[in-house]
């Protein structure tokens, strides 16, 4: 049974070619029938720059790079984090399911660590059911120092139940907690507060106390832990009669090797097979049976669900990129002209030019003459 102890810590940018100011003074025309006019002060209008495109292209571009990126962290991370290798503690008798998938895994193995031959891999066509049932008793005097704890866990499946019998010190809990990650957290924190159950005893001399039994509603690991908040160490005595609920490995025909120190089973794609881990021995034993358990990858299904996901993804996008360069250089080569406008000497903005014809065979004015024109 897994066990041990410590102590609890506590600027503004603008658009557009062709745009801009230019100041001309003049304008004359010479033909067949010369014209001439003045303005001042003209603008002319261009078209602007078509910066919201050039935008989305690169808001897209970078889309694309995270999109990608997040598939290639996704992956790494269910083959290498969720699928890979997972270290065990297990107490003697424990029943383990693993968390295997027959799409990632083309097989699962597990591993003895110190070789004490006590590690069974079954694989099952379907979950076997939980009909048996399993009694036995721990019980421990031990001493906790002060402002420290202590633990003991044990994998329970679901359906099963737990009598608890404590007498300490006042200042004395017992809190029970399900998976590693709560007992973590209550570690650090010493107002965490997602406890299944929790427990304060009497002393010893007014006898054990018994308590209302544990049910357990949802299978995994659960952590009876024992922490003491006096200022001097304390002595607990306690008893934890357990009746868990055990799968019947006998009624469903499955597979099953012995990890001495290591074994590996095949498992059948997209099935819905069942993985369980073993250890055998006597209940009692104190010793903690150290595995260790990986999911062999079934690498053609990452490359085909990676792969072609972030194909169909980049596709997708270039398909986006293109459509809007074509809108853009549409919208660039089909705009209107060039508007030419002018201010007038009194303010405001014109839009007409005045034009003045010469008959035909005179000279062009001077600049004085322009001028008073």
């Amino acid at each position: 049974m897994p066990h041990g102890s410590g102590s609890r810590g506590g600027g503004h940018h603008g658009g557009g070619g062709g745009g801009g100011f230019h100041h001309h003074r003049h304008h004359h025309h010479y033909g067949g029938r010369r014209h001439y006019g003045s303005y001042s002060n003209t603008i002319f209008i261009g078209r602007g720059g078509g910066c919201t495109a050039r935008c989305w292209q690169i808001f897209i571009a970078i889309a694309i790079v995270l999109c990608l990126i997040g598939l290639l962290v996704a992956g790494l991370v269910i083959r290498f984090v969720h699928y890979g290798s997972h270290d065990q503690v297990m107490a003697p008798q424990d029943q383990i399911p693993l968390a295997t998938s027959t799409y990632f895994c083309e097989g699962v193995q597990a591993q003895d660590k110190y070789d004490y031959g006590f590690i069974y891999l079954y694989v099952f066509p379907h979950t076997p059911p939980l009909t048996l049932w399993q009694k036995f008793n721990v019980k421990e005097e031990f001493t906790v120092a002060s402002n420290n704890y202590k633990y003991w866990s044990f994998y329970m499946n679901h359906g099963s139940q737990v009598n608890v019998s404590l007498c300490a010190q006042p200042g004395i809990g017992l809190y029970v907690l399900k998976g590693k990650d709560n007992f973590d957290k209550w570690k650090k924190d010493d107002d965490y507060d997602s406890v299944s159950y929790s427990y304060y005893s009497g002393p010893c001399s007014n006898g054990i106390n018994g308590f209302n039994p544990i049910r357990v509603r949802s299978g995994g690991e659960y952590y009876f832990v024992f922490e003491s908040k006096t200022s001097v160490q304390s002595d607990i005595n306690m008893t934890l009669a357990f009746n868990r609920t055990m799968y019947n490995v006998s009624a469903v025909s499955g597979k099953m090797c012995h990890a001495n120190p290591t074994c590996s089973l095949p498992l059948s794609y997209a099935s819905s097979q069942f993985t369980l881990i073993v250890t055998n021995g006597t209940v009692q034993s104190d010793e903690n049976v150290d595995s260790q358990w990986a999911c062999s990858s079934r690498d053609w299904f990452y490359g085909v669900t990676f792969g072609i996901v972030s194909g169909v993804l980049l596709v997708v996008a270039i398909g986006i990129v293109l459509q809007c360069w074509i809108k853009h250089g549409q919208h660039r080569t089909g705009s209107p002209p060039l508007l030419v406008s002018t201010y007038g000497h009194t303010g405001g903005i014109s839009t007409s030019l005045t034009t003045t014809t010469l008959p035909a065979g005179s000279d062009p004015p001077n600049y004085e003459q322009a001028q008073k024109m």
